[in-house]
């Protein structure tokens, strides 16, 4: 798989707060470069939507999975920082600016 083909993540939260769309920004606009094809970073709201988080086997909030490119992985947890959110993610090298 490579970098053309974009990535899959789901951010689960308790609210749709102003926050949590900046950090979607910060994430859209930090992925840009990387994958060109783009990708979709979608916020679930645990309280509108609990099924959601149910089928996920999601029981903490905040919780941001990354299903593309393979492996996939998971955060539980506030982290405050974008990079290392896509760095922990295996999206960023620590190499990377």
């Amino acid at each position: 798989m490579t970098d053309q083909q974009g990535y899959v993540i789901r951010i689960y939260a308790a609210n749709n707060s102003a926050e949590m769309q900046e950090l979607i920004k910060v994430l859209v606009d930090t992925l840009k470069a990387k994958y060109p094809a783009g990708g979709n970073i979608e916020l679930i709201d645990v309280l509108e939507h609990p099924e959601r988080a149910t089928e996920e086997n999601i029981f903490a909030t905040p919780s941001v999975v990354k299903e593309f490119p393979e492996p996939a992985r998971r955060i539980l947890g506030t982290v405050n920082d974008p990079k290392e959110i896509l760095l922990l993610l295996g999206l960023f090298a620590a190499s990377e600016p």
